[in-house]
């Protein structure tokens, strides 16, 4: 089983693509890497560096493809060799997963025509202006492309994922061994369950993070 992690080129998230290869890298008899369209050392948006050697053309047909977001997801939705990639490699992909807004580089492909997708929750009215029917649920599963909301949610991707491949038991048996057992002292963790203060702050922030990242959408706004 060849997995390959599509990592954005400017500004991935490192839990992105760290969380769910942490779940998917205790699969028996798989190969996982990283790639993307402009390799070398990426700078992750907290400042992480992480080196990722392979560029596409290195990683010619998959088995599994994964799409974890970033903090411009505008510049990985304007990347034509990913996208063009993804269009050349679809037809041999068993599973694509995406976490957070890597659902949106999906759609650029084309791959979530027709189906139902979670992105991270400040990004749903863009992923929607797509033509894709977004889902508020935390992971959803269309056909053989599953879905997340933001950030950790790729954990649960990955947990989803493994139980469809290799049956509950053994997703179990991932989970318990890594201890993936969620109980934050805070209770804030959906837009739902925030309160208007927290919630206003922390739009504000994503807002302004990705207009100064995004000058024409700065103009736009």
């Amino acid at each position: 089983m060849h997995i390959v992690f599509l990592v954005p080129h400017e500004l991935p998230t490192a839990q992105d693509f760290v969380g769910p290869w942490e779940v998917l890298a205790r699969w028996p008899d798989r190969t996982i890497q990283l790639a993307t369209s402009r390799p070398g050392t990426l700078v992750c948006d907290t400042g992480i560096e992480v080196h990722v050697p392979l560029g596409l053309e290195d990683v010619p047909q998959p088995d599994i493809v994964v799409v974890p977001g970033g903090s411009n997801p505008y510049s990985a939705m304007a990347d034509k060799a990913a996208i063009g990639w993804l269009r050349e490699v679809q037809q041999g992909v068993t599973w694509f997963g995406t976490v957070c807004t890597g659902s949106a580089v999906l759609a650029r492909a084309g791959i979530l025509d027709g189906r139902s997708a979670a992105t991270h929750w400040a990004f749903r009215d863009e992923l929607a202006s797509l033509g894709v029917d977004v889902s508020e649920e935390r992971v959803v599963v269309a056909g053989n492309v599953i879905t997340s909301a933001g950030i950790t949610a790729g954990i649960d991707m990955a947990l989803t994922m493994t139980e469809l491949v290799h049956g509950r038991s053994y997703a179990e048996a991932v989970q318990l061994g890594l201890e993936y057992d969620p109980a934050p002292p805070t209770d804030s963790g959906t837009p739902a369950k925030a309160t208007a203060e927290v919630l206003a702050f922390v739009r504000d922030a994503l807002t302004a993070s990705v207009l100064a990242r995004n000058p024409a959408r700065r103009e736009d706004s």
